[in-house]
């Protein structure tokens, strides 16, 4: 595969029925309107979001005019020039509706669009089969705001959805003043900076909040930069499954230092809880007995913190969050200790890629040698077989099937660990936000 550089334009495909509603002209407003005028005023320019919007599906269901044909915040598009039928008909509900579906994705397919705004619903089937055909996704507001914001930070535009403004410098000042749970932990920072707590227990629970989340919130920003460029080259060099994908060495790169941070948030947050809630646990000399894992070196740990809060205790101790650090140890302790994980993309063999050298010879050498017979008698016969060789592996690759995007081997089986990361997150989460309101126990909080 020749290299690809880093795509700075995203395109996105909006469906005019999302902001049909009137009571949706504020949304419309913040996610075209407000992102293309800050987009507008940044300097130097060094990557653009274009919206491309089908006047003729607004035209046809008879819905409020959203966007004028001379706006320049947008691309205006007509009908596409095939049609492909990716939706069946569903007679029992509204047959224009599917329409419109397939035109979406025929649009997308025909302008190299990776991402649609819509809200019509997308089964997990055809949502993969989207990707693996199309390379298109279908997502609602909140999940694509995510991905803009992601691209952008990209090219060092740290704009936020929520947060509007033109000047913010850094990801971490963008994520600081734009995360609601970051807001809420800088509030338990303000009560122990002015507590009786040691100089050490105060500098743990700053990094905490101003450190290590903040740096795991940057971090999935860049593994989501890099899977969106994947999407992006996909569409615009045609490849429809990716098999070797650009930027994977960028995402493990990242993943790997993801998956350091996010166990060490865990026995981050332990010590802490041990601080404000003096458990009594030194940490130079029982370090090994302080965590979360259901363990008997653990036992007393846990005992202590069911005594400060059941609540807290039951979420921990449940069998679905001692699941998830199960396999975010392997994940870490393999990342940290053995081998580095390195998540491949899951090939599985075809009959199309089990093909003989010479069948595939005949195929992709029908219209052009391996090297140009202009100069192919300055190569030694042996570059040149080399060069049919990588050919064969690159033609073999393209006609397998994919299984998993980023396949990672742990004890019982397989998993995607980037797909993992919004579970992560809704377990570093909830147990932040139980954490939190445990907090107002501590005398150190209340006091």
């Amino acid at each position: 595969m020749s290299f690809q550089p880093i795509h700075n334009k995203l395109k996105i495909l909006i469906d005019p029925r999302y902001f049909a509603d009137r009571s949706k002209i504020e949304e419309q407003v913040n996610f075209v309107d407000t992102l293309k005028s800050h987009l507008s005023k940044t300097n130097p320019v060094l990557c653009d979001v274009e919206f491309y919007y089908p006047t003729h599906i607004e035209e046809r269901l008879r819905i409020r005019r959203i966007f004028k044909s001379h706006d320049k915040k947008i691309v205006c598009v007509g009908k596409p020039r095939t049609l492909i039928e990716f939706f069946g008909k569903d007679l029992a509900s509204d047959p224009e509706a599917s329409r419109a579906k397939n035109e979406l994705i025929s649009l997308a397919v025909e302008y190299k669009i990776p991402f649609i705004l819509s809200r019509f619903e997308v089964t997990k089937k055809e949502g993969v089969d989207l990707i693996k055909r199309f390379n298109i996704s279908i997502l609602e507001i909140l999940p694509l705001q995510k991905k803009i914001e992601a691209f952008l930070q990209g090219f060092y535009n740290y704009y936020k959805f929520n947060l509007p403004i033109l000047g913010i410098n850094s990801p971490n000042i963008a994520h600081a003043m734009s995360n609601p749970l970051h807001n809420r932990l800088c509030k338990l920072d303000d009560k122990i900076k002015v507590s009786s707590l040691s100089e050490k227990a105060k500098e743990r629970v700053r990094s905490f909040v101003h450190n290590r989340y903040i740096d795991i919130l940057v971090t999935i920003d860049r593994i989501i930069f890099y899977k969106v460029q994947q999407q992006i080259s996909d569409m615009e060099i045609g490849i429809l499954d990716n098999k070797e994908p650009n930027f994977h060495g960028s995402i493990r790169y990242y993943l790997n230092y993801y998956l350091l941070l996010l166990w060490g948030y865990v026995d981050h947050l332990c010590l802490i809880i041990n601080d404000i809630f003096e458990l009594g646990f030194n940490e130079e000399t029982e370090r090994w007995n302080i965590g979360l894992k259901n363990t008997n070196k653990n036992k007393r740990y846990l005992k202590k913190l069911k005594a400060v809060d059941g609540v807290l205790y039951d979420f921990v101790f449940s069998k679905e969050f001692q699941n998830w650090l199960n396999i975010l140890g392997s994940l870490r302790h393999k990342n940290a200790h053995k081998e580095m994980v390195s998540p491949a993309p899951l090939l599985q063999s075809t009959d199309d890629s089990e093909i003989s050298d010479e069948e595939i010879d005949a195929i992709i050498y029908k219209d052009k040698a391996p090297i140009d017979p202009e100069i192919s008698h300055i190569y030694p016969p042996q570059l040149i077989e080399d060069k049919k060789q990588l050919d064969r592996y690159h033609y073999r690759v393209s006609k397998m099937e994919k299984i998993l995007d980023h396949a990672t081997i742990i004890e019982g089986g397989l998993l995607n660990p980037v797909a993992r990361i919004a579970i992560d997150m809704d377990n570093l989460t909830k147990l932040t936000e139980l954490f939190l309101e445990s907090s107002v126990k501590s005398k150190f909080i209340n006091n």
